[in-house]
């Protein structure tokens, strides 16, 4: 019973560890295709089937970042194949740190 045990823990321990580098990996991505100033207006929820969420923290900037959301969508697929959608939602994410 213990193997299956320390098996199980083991996979979700990798499980996890690469859902946080895949979300590190897509921040970075984010980062690069956007400016300083945008940037300290959104948080990155989560990459999820293939659609990327965003949090925008006010209305003026959701409206700005959702005129740029297909220039934005077409650059971060040139790094990132995977991203076939982007979500833009208004308002914080507080999100559990590990």
């Amino acid at each position: 019973m213990d193997a299956i045990k320390d098996t199980v823990q083991a996979l979700l321990s990798q499980w996890r560890r690469k859902q946080r580098h895949c979300k590190d990996s897509y921040e970075r991505y984010v980062k690069k295709i956007l400016t300083k100033r945008e940037i300290k207006h959104i948080t990155l929820n989560n990459f999820k089937s293939g659609t990327l969420t965003l949090y925008i923290d006010s209305s003026g900037w959701l409206y700005h970042l959702q005129l740029k959301k297909d220039q934005l969508l077409r650059q971060i697929q040139a790094d990132c194949p995977e991203v076939r959608e982007m979500r833009f939602f208004l308002g914080e994410h507080n999100e559990k740190k590990d």
